[in-house]
């Protein structure tokens, strides 16, 4: 058995966290301003609800996680669809690693 390079084991690692299965994971249509939707998969961390956010428990925003290697850049508004709500990236930074993009999105 290779030795993996430290970035190749943490592509492994991630292939592991974003496993559909787990909670928080959800494959979601990610849609960069201007151009195509694409399906990829997403860690998403819903905020608290405010009193006025209704009945579904859900907050109006959430942190939003996607892997480069499905996501190439992630600016203001590029747009997520979660389930049947659409969402608009406020804004998205580069992970530390250089493999994941993290974001603030809002619901519309």
């Amino acid at each position: 058995m290779a030795l993996q390079t430290p970035k190749e084991q943490a592509l492994s690692d991630l292939d592991i966290l974003y496993d559909t299965d787990l909670p928080g994971v959800e494959a979601v249509s990610y849609t960069p301003d201007g151009g195509d939707p694409a399906s990829v998969t997403a860690f998403i961390q819903h905020s608290k609800p405010d009193e006025e956010d209704g009945a579904d428990g859900l907050g109006n925003s959430a942190e939003i996680r996607v892997r480069v290697s499905e996501v190439t850049t992630m600016s203001h508004k590029d747009t997520v669809v979660i389930g049947s709500d659409t969402w608009e990236v406020s804004h998205g930074k580069l992970a530390s690693s250089g493999l994941e993009w993290i974001g603030n999105i809002y619901k519309r």
